[in-house]
């Protein structure tokens, strides 16, 4: 018979759980970011050199962990069981969903 995740995880060790989810959190995070990076340059194939906003600036703003907040929020909402989702409204009404 075979166990589920939640059987298995009940029998490791809390920290080492809690550091799995932490880093599987920054993992799906990042693919959210990339795949955010792919819906930009289909709809602007210039990206960000249109813009006022640099890439080293978001590349700087992405490693000083400015996301935190967001995070902390993440982690209260899977903490109580629910799952914290992004929703990105395109020009043209194409909606994108990206579950953090």
């Amino acid at each position: 018979m075979s166990r589920s995740l939640d059987e298995i995880l009940k029998r490791e060790d809390p920290c080492l759980v809690s550091k799995a989810k932490a880093k599987a959190d920054d993992l799906l995070l990042e693919a959210t970011v990339n795949e955010m990076r792919a819906v930009l340059e289909q709809a602007d194939p210039n990206g960000l050199e249109g813009s006022n906003c640099a890439a080293s600036v978001e590349a700087d703003i992405e490693n000083e962990g400015k996301n935190l907040k967001l995070h902390t929020l993440n982690h209260y909402v899977q903490r109580i069981g629910g799952t914290l989702t992004l929703e990105i409204e395109l020009p043209g009404g194409k909606l994108h969903r990206f579950r953090l």
